[in-house]
């Protein structure tokens, strides 16, 4: 059973809906599912992703528990709120991670921006992908409201027009359905 690993030194650092995260050691941490099918989804998930720069590095799997690389940083959420208004440099990050997950092909690309980790050192890191390939999603929906939430959809919408018009373009139906605009972005079905 994976509380095996929990030495009296194991700290909690997330507590969510599929389980439970404890830093093991500095460079480890593990996550302790509640359900059996959320490790295997996730596990293969990993599998899947291990060549990318922005996951973490898996080194142990069971039945009910994954151990993978700890990341230190903060998330992009906390980044968010803490700056108050999203730069450039903010908008290429999380960019960056939707073209990944394209990339990766992953059935489910949306993001939480409390899953975006941004490490002290090296390229961004994501987390939780128990449904990166079981559920189905081509708008980042959570990632909008979230974005709403802090008032920086429109600014990521500005962004998003210069650095790829083709990718916002893909949300159109998205934008549309609610009035055509966000603010005073207009979205345009990009040139063929």
């Amino acid at each position: 059973m994976s509380k095996r690993y929990l030495t009296h030194d194991a700290v909690l650092i997330g507590r969510g809906k599929q389980g439970e995260v404890y830093r093991i050691s500095p460079e480890r941490c593990i996550k302790i599912y509640k359900e059996h099918v959320h490790a295997r989804q996730e596990h293969e998930a990993y599998l899947r992703a291990q060549h990318s720069e922005y996951t973490p590095k898996l080194y142990e799997a069971g039945p009910d528990y994954l151990i993978m690389e700890y990341v230190q940083g903060e998330t992009l959420y906390q980044r968010l709120k803490r700056k108050k208004r999203m730069t450039r440099k903010e908008a290429e990050m999380l960019h960056g991670v939707l073209k990944e997950m394209k990339r990766l092909e992953f059935t489910r690309r949306d993001i939480a921006l409390f899953h975006i980790l941004i490490p002290e050192e090296g390229s961004l890191k994501i987390i939780d992908l128990v449904h990166a390939y079981v559920k189905t999603s081509n708008v980042p929906h959570f990632l909008f409201k979230q974005l709403k939430k802090l008032g920086q959809l429109d600014r990521f919408a500005d962004y998003m027009k210069e650095m790829d018009p083709v990718m916002l373009g893909d949300w159109n139906h998205y934008f549309l359905k609610r009035g055509g605009r966000y603010g005073h972005v207009r979205v345009v079905q990009p040139e063929q």
